[in-house]
């Protein structure tokens, strides 16, 4: 076990290195994952809420905004001290990996954003977070989506056999698996916990590189287009969950 503690941590810092180095063009690619946290900030219960991971900085200055604090918990230092450098003390840091985490008041909501399809063991994981939410507390999931039109795509033009296998934007930001929406609920439903509500979000035709230049308007309105298509075709899914 200590040898796969080891090894997390030097594949959590490889990945924390993508987001802390990112440019433009990562810049431009990320709007529509800002439309799907304003989205799903709906969803939130507060005021005690977990962020699971740092990341991109999607969630906290909403939930600071709408809360006043939000907690952090993250095992890179170097994503941590860049939360710090920018919210101070309207952040509570945890660096710690999430499978030795215990904490000592439990959370209205926990947000595991673009986490799962990461992780060792994710029933694992999400047996354990849900010893984090109290008896009314929310646990928000989303993953990328491996029935995404812009996979399927790829598997009609014969760069890969399957839309559920990894490919090389996958393997460069250390993806361990993709989600299709009934392997989602499978391992949501093994950690024990109940889907309350499931939402697909965005549709991507083409690999964000394409997308860079596309304006606002299109972004938006291939947003809201998915508000309205089959979950599984999007390219995040996204579930509520709570306590059985």
């Amino acid at each position: 076990m200590k040898q796969t503690k080891t090894g997390e941590k030097k594949l959590l810092n490889k990945v924390s290195d993508l987001y802390l180095s990112r440019d433009i063009s990562r810049e431009k690619a990320m709007r529509f994952e800002r439309m799907i946290v304003s989205y799903l900030l709906t969803w939130v219960k507060g005021p005690r809420v977990l962020e699971m991971g740092f990341g991109d900085d999607l969630w906290t200055k909403h939930l600071i905004k709408k809360y006043g604090q939000s907690f952090i918990i993250d095992a890179s230092s170097p994503l941590l001290g860049k939360a710090n450098k920018i919210y101070g003390k309207k952040i509570v840091g945890i660096h710690s990996l999430f499978e030795d985490y215990t904490p000592q008041k439990k959370y209205d909501t926990v947000i595991a954003s673009y986490i799962l399809e990461h992780v060792l063991n994710p029933v694992e994981i999400l047996e354990k977070v849900q010893s984090w939410i109290n008896k009314s507390g929310k646990i928000i999931l989303v993953v990328p989506s491996a029935n995404s039109y812009h996979r399927q795509l790829a598997v009609t033009m014969g760069m890969q056999k399957r839309t559920d296998e990894l490919g090389a934007s996958d393997k460069k930001i250390e993806h361990r698996r993709v989600y299709t929406m009934n392997k989602f609920r499978k391992d949501i439903e093994r950690s024990g916990l109940k889907i309350v509500k499931e939402q697909g979000l965005f549709l991507k035709f083409l690999p964000q590189s394409y997308m860079i230049d596309w304006p606002d308007a299109m972004i938006e309105g291939f947003f809201k287009l998915s508000l309205k298509q089959p979950t599984d075709h999007c390219a995040s899914l996204a579930v509520l969950c709570k306590k059985a």
